[in-house]
This record gives structure tokens, C-alpha cells and sequence, in this order.
């Protein structure tokens, strides 16, 4: 008795397989094909990756971001005001907790604190309004906020990170 090469699979012809075997093939591959497709598009979707603007919602004591994170360089926010009020949206970069901030005496975060670097703000922006504001932002933490009257103060703040 002879061993089988190991490296050699026996082949059988697809026109000899049976219908049902056939069908299982097609199935199996089709199968192959959904993952592999799957695996490419989560490979392009790395919101750490994506060229496209951070979306950024204002509402009363909130900031919801599209992403937290983005890569290193030319990043724009695009800001839209939900809220029923005026809202802001400064960004700082900062190695702190975000909801420890420094403050000034009337609660707002202190623009020129320590621990804490004002990048840029845009200001009064109007129930309903969208502007963008685009920044040249090294690797690094960030927090971007609304610092009108209490609004820091009750929430309305979230971290981004930079990346290489």
C-alpha cells in the first residue's frame, strides 16, 4: 500500500458533481464572496481614517460628534445648531480630563487656563444654523465644547482624539 501525496487533493470535475452538489458549491462561494466583501468594506469605514468632516450636533446640554477621532492634520467640523437657543463650539486641545476643565468665575471654561490650549471657536451660532470650521490639529486629546452662561458645566462637551 502507497501513501497519497499529501499536496494533491483529488479532483472531481464540477459536471460530474450532482445537482445538489452543485448547489452547495454555489452557495459556498457565494458565501466567500459576503465575507470577503464585508472584510474590504470594514477595512475603508476606520472613522479614524475618514478624510470626510466630523459632524457635529449642538442641542441644549449636549454634543453628539459623528466620530472621536480623526486623523492628524486639516480637520473640519461641520457644527449644526438643533437647539432652540444660540449655541458655541470652541475646540481645545488638552491632556485633562474633559470634565475637568479649568474655570473662570462665571463657570465657563477659562480660554487661557492651564492644562488647557484655545485652538479656535466659531460663536453665535443660531438655532438651526450649520457652519464649519476647519483646524490644523496636531496628534493629541481635544475637547470641544459650548462655552456660553452653564452650558460646560452641564454637559455639553465631548473628547476627541488626533492620531498619526
Amino acid at each position: 500500500m502507497t501513501d497519497a501525496d499529501p499536496t494533491t487533493a483529488p479532483t472531481r470535475p464540477l459536471a460530474s458533481m450532482s445537482p445538489a452538489g452543485r448547489t452547495t458549491l454555489r452557495a459556498v462561494a457565494v458565501v466567500i464572496l459576503a465575507i470577503a466583501a464585508l472584510a474590504i468594506a470594514a477595512c475603508g469605514s476606520d472613522p479614524a481614517n475618514s478624510s470626510g468632516p466630523v459632524a457635529a450636533t449642538l442641542k441644549e446640554h449636549t454634543v453628539s460628534l459623528s466620530r472621536d477621532t480623526a486623523k492628524a492634520g486639516s480637520v473640519t467640523f461641520q457644527i449644526k445648531n438643533e437647539g432652540a437657543m444660540t449655541h458655541e463650539f470652541v475646540v481645545f486641545k488638552t491632556d485633562l480630563a474633559p470634565d475637568a476643565l479649568p474655570l473662570d468665575e462665571e463657570g465657563a471654561v477659562d480660554e487661557k487656563g492651564e492644562g488647557v490650549e484655545f485652538m479656535d471657536e466659531r460663536e453665535n451660532i443660531k438655532p438651526g444654523d450649520t457652519v464649519a470650521l476647519t483646524l490644523d490639529l496636531p496628534a493629541g486629546n481635544y475637547v470641544v465644547l459650548c462655552n456660553l452662561e452653564d452650558h460646560y458645566k452641564q454637559g455639553m462637551y465631548k473628547a476627541v482624539t488626533v492620531t498619526d
